[in-house]
């Protein structure tokens, strides 16, 4: 997993980029147990990843999005910002 930050006007969002689909859907129900209100969808032009899917989180939440990358273990990458 790889974390990315885009900017939107004055709204940051955060995405989390996965080698693969089984990667990005166990992370979707880890974070959901977490309480992060992100989700899971299609990864955008600007960003590469192996399966095409990205978890969107807004930036409120880095802080919990970060131990939710790293309590994850394997598969996870990052973060890495661009």
């Amino acid at each position: 997993m790889k974390l990315f930050k885009r900017s939107e006007g004055t709204k940051e969002t955060l995405f989390v980029t996965f080698d693969t689909t089984t990667d990005a859907l166990s992370f979707k129900a880890h974070a959901q147990s977490l309480g992060l209100e992100g989700k899971l969808g299609m990864i955008p032009r600007s960003l590469s990843a192996d399966c095409g899917m990205a978890w969107e989180e807004p930036d409120r939440n880095e802080e919990r999005l970060v131990e939710a990358i790293r309590s994850e273990g394997e598969g996870c990458h990052g973060p890495h910002r661009i």
